[in-house]
């Protein structure tokens, strides 16, 4: 495996341990998740991964959105600096969350309501911002 190669073990080891959790995850487990993600999100911005690699990922990172997605109205507020982490990383999905939202609607209903768990702090403007400084996938 090279430095730049994806490690798919230690996404999954992460993954993992946000699932066990499922329903009401605890704050280790939020923090997991949301480093799996930024991990995903890395590696699918880098050149040298694989299709395969690619497409694996984007299966694992919409499957536990999903069940995120899923689980939210049950997840009482929790760390904002690991909320914003999981929203932005989660809107930057772009189509896919689209359609999962279009197959899903509640889940569109979950990601407002997620979205909204902190109202003072301007999301939109600090998405678009991280963008803008990173790169959208």
């Amino acid at each position: 495996m090279t430095d730049r190669e994806p490690d798919l073990v230690e996404i999954r080891k992460d993954l993992g341990q946000f699932e066990k959790e499922l329903p009401s995850p605890s704050l280790d487990s939020l923090i997991s998740f949301s480093n799996a993600l930024l991990r995903i999100w890395q590696d699918l911005r880098h050149a040298n991964t694989s299709d395969n690699m690619m497409a694996e990922m984007k299966q694992l990172r919409l499957t536990y959105v999903r069940r995120f997605l899923e689980t939210v109205p049950q997840i009482p507020p929790f760390l904002e600096e690991i909320w914003f982490r999981i929203v932005v990383f989660i809107d930057m999905m772009g189509d896919e969350l689209k359609n999962l939202f279009h197959n899903r609607p509640e889940l569109s209903a979950n990601y407002e309501r997620l979205s909204q768990m902190y109202p003072e702090r301007e999301i939109e403007s600090q998405i678009d911002s991280f963008k803008r400084e990173r790169g959208n996938l």
